[in-house]
C-alpha cells in the first residue's frame, strides 16, 4: 500500500536533528527522500554514541527511509549537481545560519530560482527577524531560555536539561506539519513558499500552551521544579518495594477511584482535598498515605491494582526495557532493519496510525554517499567515470 505522500520528493541538506526528524516523517508516510553528507560525512555522523562498527546510532535512527549522496556544497563544480537535486524536489529542507546558506546558494531566493514551485523548510535558532536572528543555538541553549531548564528537576538543584532533545524533536513535528500544508497550498495555488521552524519559536509555544508563560504573565507566579510531582494536579513517583511508579490522580472521578483502590476513602471528606489544585497544594499531607500502600507492593502488584481501578499509572523502567515492551510490539513502534556491520537496528517506527493510507519504514539509513552512483548515475545520467572524477576532486 502506498503512502499518502507517495510521489512527493524531499532533499534533505540538514544536520543534526530536526531537520533530519522532518524529512524522515516525510519519508515514513511515502515521499521518497535523498539525505545530502558532505564529503566522507557531514558533521552529526561525528556525534555520539556509536556502534561497535563506528556508525552514528542518533544518525542512523533519524536517517531511515532515505537514501544517501554526498555534495560538496562549497564546490563551485558541484553546483550543477545541486542544482538537479533541488530541480528534482518537492520540498527542501536545511538548518544552515544565513551566511552558511549565502555561501551555499541555498537561500529561498537561491532555490526558486532554480525550481519555481520549491518548498523549503529552513530550521534555525531563532529564526531570519528579530534582535537573535543571528545567534547560534542547539535544543539545549533554547531549553534554557525558556525556562524548561528551571521547572525541570528536583527543588534546589542546578537547572535541568530535559534528558532528549524534545525542542529538537517537536521542531521536527512542526516541520514536517508545515511541509504538508505547504504542499497541500502549493496543489490549491500552484505556488512554493518558505517556511520557517525556529527552535525558539517551537519552544516558546510549548510553555505557553502548557500555561507556564500564562501563569507568569497573568497570575504572576513562576512555576517551580517539582521532581517527580506534576503540576496543579495529585501526581507523581512513589517507591514500592522493589522500584518506582508513577500515579496521576487528575480529576475528581479518578481521585475517588484512586482513593478506593488504596483504601483510603476516608480522605474524601478531607477539605484540603476538594479538587485538583487543593490536592496539589496539600500534595505533602497526601503523599504518606499513599506511600504507605505503595512501598508494601511490588511495581508489578501495585500497576495490576491501579490499572484494574482506572487509575492512569506506570512502572518507571530503564530504557533498555522498551525495545521488549508488548504493547511498544503490538504498536510497531521500533522497527529492525539490518545494518551492515551492526545486524539488526532498531529504528523508530511510525507514531501516526492511518486506517487507509499508513506510513512504513521500508529500508534503513544510508552509509555517507552510499547512493551516489544510483542517484547521479542512474537519475543524472552522470557517466561512471564522471562520478569518479567527481569523487577524486573532493565534489561528492
Amino acid at each position: 500500500m502506498q503512502g499518502i505522500l507517495n510521489g512527493i520528493k524531499v532533499l534533505d541538506l540538514s544536520r543534526y536533528i530536526a531537520g533530519a526528524y522532518c524529512a524522515k516523517m516525510l519519508a515514513d508516510m511515502g515521499a521518497e527522500a535523498i539525505r545530502v553528507d558532505d564529503p566522507g560525512g557531514s558533521v552529526d555522523r561525528d556525534q555520539p554514541p556509536f556502534g561497535p562498527n563506528g556508525e552514528p546510532l542518533q544518525v542512523l535512527a533519524l536517517n531511515c527511509n532515505k537514501r544517501g549522496v554526498t555534495l560538496n556544497l562549497r564546490a563551485e563544480k558541484g553546483r550543477p549537481l545541486l542544482e538537479k537535486l533541488v530541480a528534482w524536489a518537492d520540498v527542501v529542507v536545511e538548518n544552515f545560519s544565513l551566511p552558511a546558506k549565502k555561501l551555499f546558494g541555498v537561500t529561498y531566493e537561491d532555490l526558486k530560482a532554480i525550481r519555481k514551485d520549491v518548498i523549503l523548510v529552513s530550521f534555525s535558532g531563532y529564526g531570519s527577524t528579530g534582535p537573535a536572528a543571528d545567534m547560534l543555538a542547539f535544543d539545549s541553549t533554547v531549553q534554557g531560555e525558556t525556562g524548561i531548564m528551571l521547572i525541570t528537576g528536583h527543588p534546589g538543584t542546578p537547572p535541568t536539561r530535559v534528558g532528549i532533545s524534545i525542542v529538537d524533536l517537536s521542531a521536527g513535528v512542526h516541520g514536517a506539519l508545515a511541509a504538508t500544508l505547504a504542499l497541500y497550498h502549493r496543489r490549491e495555488t500552484g505556488t512554493g513558499q518558505l517556511v520557517e521552524v525556529a527552535l525558539m519559536d517551537v519552544a516558546t509555544a510549548m510553555v505557553t500552551a502548557y500555561g507556564v508563560v500564562p501563569e507568569c504573565e497573568v497570575n504572576h507566579v513562576v512555576r517551580p521544579p517539582l521532581g517527580g510531582h506534576a503540576y496543579g494536579c495529585y501526581a507523581g513517583t512513589f517507591r514500592t518495594n522493589d522500584g518506582w511508579i508513577f500515579i496521576s490522580a487528575l480529576n475528581d472521578g479518578i481521585w475517588k477511584r484512586f482513593l478506593r483502590v488504596i483504601g483510603r476513602e476516608d480522605l474524601l471528606d478531607d477539605p484540603r482535598m476538594k479538587d485538583d489544585y487543593s490536592r496539589y497544594i496539600h500534595r505533602d499531607q497526601i503523599d504518606p498515605a499513599v506511600e504507605a500502600w505503595t512501598t508494601t507492593k511490588s511495581s508489578k502488584e501495585a500497576m495490576a491494582l491501579l490499572t484494574s481501578g482506572r487509575v492512569p499509572s506506570g512502572e518507571i523502567k530503564q530504557p533498555d526495557t522498551v525495545a521488549g515492551n508488548p504493547q511498544v510490539k503490538a504498536r510497531e513502534m521500533i522497527v529492525n532493519l539490518e545494518v551492515p556491520g551492526l545486524g539488526p537496528f532498531p529504528f523508530p517506527g511510525v507514531p501516526m496510525k492511518f486506517s487507509m493510507t499508513p506510513g512504513s519504514v521500508r529500508c534503513r539509513a544510508p552509509q555517507t554517499g552510499e547512493h551516489n552512483a544510483e542517484i547521479y548515475g542512474g537519475m543524472f545520467h552522470y557517466r561512471p567515470e564522471e562520478i569518479e572524477q567527481f569523487s577524486k576532486e573532493g565534489i561528492i
